[in-house]
């Protein structure tokens, strides 16, 4: 922390209150099309912050380390989800782009018109508000911890009724953060389910000389298009 390795009762002597450092805070965005979404800014006190928007599926918007943003956020902003339109691509008028995005719950992908119902891009879920949601914080040993959890619902009369309880964590003193997901049908019948994390990184961490590096992958081009290029795919 701040090139310090402390333990909880030497951060305590040296701080009035947690928040001082790192923590969790509730807002609501005022402006433009934004105004009345609520939001949850973590710092874990290492430089990392990020923004998670409850009324948008608890998703992940504007991400940053020590004052670099490594999210890509796109002109739209951080729409209401009532501005959301199921039409087509009508989708992309409300994505804001962001560190997390997530698709479904029952479909995602193009526009298509499947057993008789047109689907727009990508389903509902990203524009669905998060229900019992809750901020846990906390010691655990010399370790602090910052939790936001909540429910988000996809449902219809007579249709399925598909449920994503979600929980965002980090701690204090790490650059890294964690998203736990569990999907359930609460409905009465079986229901088709797709989900897709949409992780959208930007400028300057994507730019000329950028490369993807992980420690092992799968990778498979999704359509003819991307066949062409999938040799430099990680580039």
């Amino acid at each position: 922390m701040f090139g310090q390795s402390l333990s909880r009762d030497e951060v305590l002597r040296r701080v009035g209150d947690i928040s001082q450092i790192g923590g969790i805070e509730l807002v609501e965005l005022a402006d433009g099309p934004e105004r009345g979404t609520r939001a949850a800014v973590f710092r874990t006190g290492t430089g990392l912050e990020f923004t998670a928007l409850p009324d948008r599926g608890m998703d992940i918007a504007n991400a940053s380390l020590c004052g670099k943003p490594f999210g890509w956020i796109s002109p739209t902003g951080r729409a209401a989800p009532q501005y959301y339109d199921p039409r087509g691509l009508e989708w992309l008028r409300s994505f804001y782009g962001g560190l997390l995005v997530t698709c479904g719950l029952t479909y995602l992908g193009a526009p298509c018109v499947d057993e008789g119902e047109e689907l727009g891009l990508h389903g509902r879920y990203s524009n669905i508000p998060a229900r019992r949601l809750r901020i846990e914080e906390g010691w655990r040993g010399d370790d602090y911890e910052m939790k936001l959890k909540g429910e988000m619902a996809e449902a219809k009369v007579f249709q399925p009724t598909m449920k994503l309880e979600r929980e965002i964590g980090a701690r204090i003193g790490e650059s890294a953060l964690w998203v736990k997901d569990r999907v359930c049908n609460a409905g009465y019948d079986t229901s088709p389910h797709m989900i897709l994390y949409h992780i959208n990184i930007g400028f300057p961490v994507v730019d000329d000389g950028s490369k993807l590096v992980h420690a092992s992958a799968e990778v498979k081009p999704r359509d003819q298009d991307a066949v062409e290029g999938k040799d430099e795919y990680m580039v």
